[in-house]
């Protein structure tokens, strides 16, 4: 299998969803490249909880959600999608 797998980090609000969809953009103009733009906090339930607590939630409590959050990402969004494109290389 070949492919980039592109992370974006940074503070809440200096614009990575911006560069996120503009590189997203950029690749799918310039290549086949199938892009796959996904977000943490993530658009779950968890997620959307942790999106609208930010300003009360802090220290210790606020990084277990995110951690969480992010565990629920990587297991029910990255892995199935790295894994089909897995499937797709090998056919």
């Amino acid at each position: 299998m070949t492919g980039l797998f592109i992370v974006i980090e940074g503070p809440n609000g200096v614009g990575k969803t911006t560069v996120a969809s503009l590189l997203g953009t950029r690749l799918r103009e310039r290549s086949a490249a199938r892009v796959h733009l996904t977000p943490e906090p993530t658009h779950t339930p968890l997620g959307r909880l942790l999106r609208s607590s930010e300003s009360v939630l802090t220290g210790r409590a606020l990084a277990l959600a995110m951690a969480a959050d992010r565990y629920l990402h990587v297991e029910c969004e990255i892995i199935p999608r790295l894994d089909d494109l897995g499937k797709r290389a090998d056919n």
